[in-house]
């Protein structure tokens, strides 16, 4: 028997500048990334280096363009791995207590991408 994880989410691949706040031995920190990958259950990000771990819990503040409309949206993270890839680094993160406003903001901006295919 093969177990396995299936994603149930759709996903978008984008282009989208992110700041990321997150606490390090008690020090509030922050620097930015660009989201490559975007679900409604979570992201995957690029940048040049990142100095926490897998299991950190970051805040992601982004902006969201959909029918025109900018929306700043704050998404509660999850560190899920981190990869050391040829320009820097890879996480794969994991969203959890969206709130419903941002969930719907979220949501159209994922699927007007995967639509604009």
């Amino acid at each position: 028997v093969m177990v396995g994880e299936v994603r149930q989410s759709v996903r978008a691949d984008v282009e989208v500048v992110t700041k990321i706040k997150y606490t390090l031995k008690g020090e509030s920190k922050g620097t930015t990334a660009k989201i490559v990958d975007l679900s409604m259950n979570g992201a995957r990000i690029l940048g040049r280096t990142f100095d926490f771990e897998t299991g950190v819990e970051v805040m992601l503040v982004f902006l969201l363009e959909v029918t025109g409309i900018q929306y700043e949206i704050s998404v509660k993270s999850i560190v899920r791995s981190i990869a050391e890839i040829e320009k820097g680094y890879a996480v794969g993160l994991q969203f959890f207590d969206v709130p419903p406003s941002d969930q719907i903001a979220l949501q159209a901006f994922v699927l007007s991408k995967v639509h604009d295919l």
